[in-house]
């Protein structure tokens, strides 16, 4: 028997030709377990529908405070408003000189506020009302143009008391003194001016005091604190009428400063008493507003006027 050339046994060479096809096999030995498809696919839907616990909250995160509710304020009588000089329309005053001399301002007022164009800066709705000195009666007429503007209308309407003066003011006059108002708007930045609010017995008015200082502050707001102070009410609530009574124009600064941000001044001047230097150092004073109005008062009547500016029939004038 004959030896193959190679040397090698038969057995030995088919040996070497099975590794060699195992070697280049891209399949995985047999002793390699796999995964059951099963198996697996259950596992998946086992993690998929496992729920998580929400992860704790660290350490230094705290829950945002509630927001304070707003102060419920005593509702403003109508005998209240009456003692500071309100004339309250039907009776026997419901076509008097008074009330009609009113209607007729308010119609005006009103005019002017729909035709002043908005302005960067400058407040539409907000009228100020002024004078040259005291006693020229502002306060009376602030109270009741507010007053007619709410009851000639829908359109909601607030009274700003913006005079620091204690006595003959109409926070006083409504016996307001201890009620936060705009002068703790003007010194708090975080006083929510909506919460500010009084109401009033009249529907659709609603009052601001001049009131105490805010917490841990003294002394009065200059003009441009209360201007800004203004703005913001005006911000919060925008489609409201502002009826602003502000200092006399020669005593103080702030109508200068006032002025600037409001759609229309109206200087009350007092007939046969206000001195004519008096009234152009006045409107000197408030010319940065582009609408000025003069409201005369206290005129004498005769027999043949059936027209002409009010008369208070001893009302408060201040």
């Amino acid at each position: 028997m004959t030896t193959p050339s190679s040397g090698r046994h038969l057995v030995e060479r088919a040996m070497e030709a099975l590794q060699g096809s195992a070697a280049t096999d891209p399949r995985p030995p047999a002793s390699v377990a796999r995964p059951e498809p099963a198996m697996a696919e259950a596992g998946a839907t086992a993690t998929a529908t496992v729920e998580r616990p929400a992860p704790p909250p660290l350490g230094n995160e705290t829950a945002a405070p509630p927001r304070p509710a707003p102060p419920r304020h005593e509702p403003i009588t109508s005998e209240d408003l009456q003692k500071a000089g309100f004339v309250v329309p039907g009776g026997a005053a419901a076509r008097s000189r008074v009330t009609e001399e009113l209607n007729i301002v308010q119609h005006q007022i009103r005019r002017m506020v729909q035709a002043t164009e908005p302005a960067e800066g400058r407040l539409q709705r907000l009228v100020l009302v002024t004078s040259a000195r005291p006693g020229e009666g502002k306060t009376f007429c602030s109270l009741n143009i507010a007053a007619r503007l709410a009851i000639g209308s829908a359109e909601q309407v607030i009274l700003v008391d913006g005079d620091s003066k204690q006595q003959h003011s109409i926070t006083h006059l409504l016996e307001r003194d201890k009620v936060p108002g705009l002068r703790a708007l003007a010194q708090d930045p975080m006083q929510r001016p909506e919460h500010l609010l009084q109401p009033t017995a009249i529907e659709r008015m609603s009052f601001v005091s001049y009131g105490p200082a805010a917490p841990g502050q003294s002394g009065l707001p200059s003009g441009a604190m209360l201007a800004n102070a203004i703005g913001r009410l005006a911000a919060a609530l925008p489609n409201r009428l502002i009826v602003l009574d502000a200092p006399p124009c020669l005593y103080t600064s702030e109508p200068a400063a006032l002025a600037s941000v409001a759609g229309q001044v109206v200087l009350v001047v007092r007939a046969e008493s206000t001195q004519r230097d008096e009234v152009e150092g006045a409107l000197d004073m408030v010319e940065s507003c582009p609408n000025l109005q003069l409201l005369l008062n206290r005129t004498r009547m005769v027999p043949s006027n059936t027209f002409g500016a009010y008369d208070y029939y001893g009302y408060y004038s201040g």
